[in-house]
């Protein structure tokens, strides 16, 4: 047995598979990166396996044998196995659209009310799973694959097919779940065929009220109907284990074999028809439907299913392991192949790279420029509210479910309902998509994590606490130090800047001949300074007169004077006209266009517009100044621009410190932006030897990125504030977003 395995797939130009490879690694390194960077991973291959560049690759690690894996499902953020066979969950409408059976909000397990109760437990605190309720709505519709790819030219199953979820031996069945309804016939589990003359295949149905789970299974000949007893479901995690061995049926409840009324049954139980959770399906109806009365409603945390029977030591380090969010570490394709002999090294980038450096602009959209999207529309890249009721401002998890859909062929899933929030104005879907999520988180204002899993499962959630704690106990905690390297308080942003155009008239105005007129400022239609881009015309009585450089030529008679009547724009928005033909007064007209207004007085741009400077005087005093210039094309409203800013300054003002923590064991059981209770020793807590005063001090702190090694078997866990590497994503912040400190036109106030 093993506990880790790779997974590479090669697939034809029309998507489909044309070669899989199961393989156990010579060498690992896995890095999960987070809001910090793309994940990437490099492996050492026996060399006899056929992979090549542009294959995809998936690594898998758990705490149980892999190696019999045949599905995995965690439900984080989506339906789809991390076995490596991918048993996805098929969706009849929309690539994005969520069965109705699921709930609109994720459970993360944390406790609420008083006295306080966890949506889940105590164990499962910090880790995000679906609420489901198939009462009157359908179940989850699993497809099933086969060995060997052995189908159809339609994809469909022929006679010879054997599932690669084999049910015809021994096997393993694993269901962690927490049911909320206290009612008999809710089907868990249905990979029961009702189109054969008397059934075939296997069904397992949670009867809360009765405290019993009924197990039918079927060979085509004989039916068997197993009742074990004395299970309570109902508002608790139940973690059950239903084995076949050498035909004999046994059911564990958290580890406890429980008596079955019948046990024996050693047919063949594979059916061709595919698997459908939460809900029994008929096939037999016309048309197949849903059964109805027969949904579940609960939270299901993790099902596994393994094509032998597992040695019971092993269940057991599952059922006491903490809980995971992922089982696959890694998802993406080979770029690079390195023959070492004996070996091949492969360097591999993932999914999230590919994804997030995705270009959006109008063209993403071509074929569909126009559309409803979450309350509002969109017009090309374009998103805005169609009235000026708050309720059609489009939601910003909405725009970027729009947007995957434009994204590689809509494969991405995205079902979280953050940033939760509207903008105030219209945005802008420019940029690559990294720099379109950023700026919405940004906006936002809450707290986020971030993730692209090796599923292709887009996962934004809020950053949430766990019960997990990281001590020099369980850890070798290093490299603790402080990071500014993101510290920001004083910042400079630029939003879209849209062009308006005004004139403006300057009565009378007299200056001596060959002399400028004062300095005038004026005040756009809104009453405030406008920050002028450009001038466009001058007339002076009537007349247009250029300004420099055109009228630049120098008088042969006097060299300090203009060849002609001319004008200039000063750098603090203010306007002189040059008298070169007399020093009577004139009256002067200027056509000139403007990006936004700002009060001259407190030389701060007013509210509308989308230029922004702001400071943190207190931060400043403490740590120095930190200023950044930053651009945020996507943002064409001065309130959202502000919002920016304000996010930005309260996240970023604080020098903060990292810590680097060290396992010689891999954790599974940790997700990139989770946060955990950290826990050092610091002996200046405890200088008088007070023993009421302990040395430890303990933080909450997140995790901002993982790194795995195998064989040697390291976890390396970052924590707290950001180390830039690689394609790094607060870089891509401060920087790609934009960011042009050196090229940026800075608006003049």
């Amino acid at each position: 047995m093993a506990n880790v395995k790779t997974v590479i797939i090669r697939r034809d130009a029309s998507g489909n598979m044309t070669n899989r490879v199961i393989a156990t690694p010579k060498a690992v390194n896995v890095v999960q990166e987070g809001l910090r960077a793309s994940d990437n991973m490099t492996m050492k291959l026996s060399a006899e396996h056929a992979v090549q560049q542009g294959d995809e690759i998936y690594y898998i690690q758990d705490v149980l044998d892999v190696e019999n894996l045949r599905g995995m499902w965690n439900f984080y953020g989506g339906f789809r196995d991390e076995s490596g066979y991918e048993h996805d969950d098929v969706t009849t409408g929309s690539f994005h659209t969520m069965p109705d059976s699921v709930g609109s909000e994720l459970v993360d397990g944390n406790f609420t009310g008083n006295p306080p109760v966890s949506s889940i437990d105590w164990r499962h605190q910090g880790y995000y799973k679906f609420n489901v309720s198939t009462g009157s709505d359908d179940g989850v519709k699993i497809e099933k694959k086969f060995k060997n790819n052995n189908v159809d030219s339609s994809g469909n199953p022929v006679a010879s097919s054997i599932p690669v979820i084999d049910m015809s031996g021994d096997f393993d069945m694993i269901f962690e779940f927490k049911t909320k309804l206290n009612a008999d016939g809710q089907t868990l589990f249905d990979n029961y065929d009702h189109a054969t003359s008397s059934g075939k295949g296997l069904k397992i149905v949670i009867n809360s009220s009765s405290t019993n789970i009924t197990i039918t299974a079927d060979d085509g000949t004989t039916e068997t109907v197993m009742v074990a007893g004395s299970i309570t479901t109902y508002d608790t995690v139940t973690f059950v284990r239903i084995r076949r061995k050498a035909g004999v049926f046994k059911l564990y409840l958290d580890g406890v074999e429980k008596s079955l009324t019948n046990s024996t049954n050693s047919g063949d139980l594979n059916s061709n028809q595919d698997i459908h959770f939460f809900k029994e399906y008929d096939e037999s109806a016309t048309p197949a439907a849903y059964v109805t009365d027969s949904g579940w409603t609960g939270v299901p945390i993790q099902f596994r299913l393994y094509n032998i029977a597992l040695p019971d030591d092993e269940v057991k380090k599952l059922r006491v392991s903490k809980p995971v969010n992922t089982t696959m570490k890694f998802g993406g394709k080979i770029w690079k192949i390195e023959d070492k002999g004996s070996v091949k090294k492969l360097s591999c980038s993932s999914f999230a790279r590919e994804l997030l450096n995705t270009y959006i602009s109008p063209k993403t959209f071509l074929g569909t420029n126009f559309a409803s999207v979450g309350g509002g529309s969109r017009a090309y890249n374009r998103y805005y509210q169609t009235s000026s009721g708050t309720t059609t401002r489009v939601r910003m998890y909405a725009i970027i479910e729009d947007i995957l859909k434009y994204v590689d062929s809509g494969v991405y899933s995205y079902f979280a309902k953050h940033p939760s929030t509207t903008c105030q104005g219209d945005f802008y879907a420019d940029g690559t998509l990294l720099d379109i999520i950023k700026v919405l988180m940004m906006v936002d204002g809450d707290d986020h994590m971030f993730v692209v899993t090796p599923r292709k499962i887009l996962f934004i959630g809020l950053e949430v606490s766990t019960d997990q704690v990281i001590s020099n106990q369980n850890f070798d905690t290093r490299d603790s130090g402080k990071d500014d390297t993101v510290t920001t308080n004083s910042l400079f942003t630029t939003g879209r800047k849209k062009l308006y155009t005004d004139t403006k008239t300057f009565s009378t105005l007299a200056s001596p001949q060959y002399d400028w007129t004062a300095a005038q400022d004026w005040t756009a239609p809104d009453g405030y300074t406008p920050v002028v881009e450009r001038i466009t015309k001058v007339t002076r009585g009537g007349t247009e007169i250029y300004g420099i450089p055109q009228a630049a030529s120098w008088s042969s008679g006097n060299s300090s004077t203009f060849g002609a009547d001319t004008y200039k724009l000063n750098d603090d928005n203010t306007v002189q006209f040059w008298n070169r033909t007399d020093a009577n007064p004139h009256t002067y007209v200027i056509t000139y266009e403007y990006t936004y207004t700002y009060n001259r007085s407190s030389n701060i741009p007013v509210a509308a517009a989308t230029t922004k400077f702001k400071q943190d005087t207190t931060s400043i005093d403490t740590n120095g100044l930190y200023h950044r210039n930053i651009s945020v094309p996507q943002l064409a409203n001065g309130f959202d621009v502000t919002s920016f800013n304000d996010n930005y300054i309260a996240d970023y003002k604080t020098i903060n410190k990292r810590y680097r923590a060290v396992s010689g064991s891999l954790i599974n059981s940790l997700t990139v932006g989770q946060k955990v209770r950290f826990t050092e020793y610091n002996k200046q807590n405890d200088t008088d030897g007070d023993a009421n005063t302990s040395p430890y001090v303990t933080t909450e702190l997140v995790i901002r990125s993982i790194e795995y090694s195998y064989p040697q078997t390291t976890t390396i866990i970052e924590l707290g504030e950001y180390m830039f590497s690689g394609f790094d994503v607060e870089k891509q912040t401060v920087e790609s977003l934009r960011s042009l400190d050196s090229s940026v036109s800075i608006s003049r106030y």
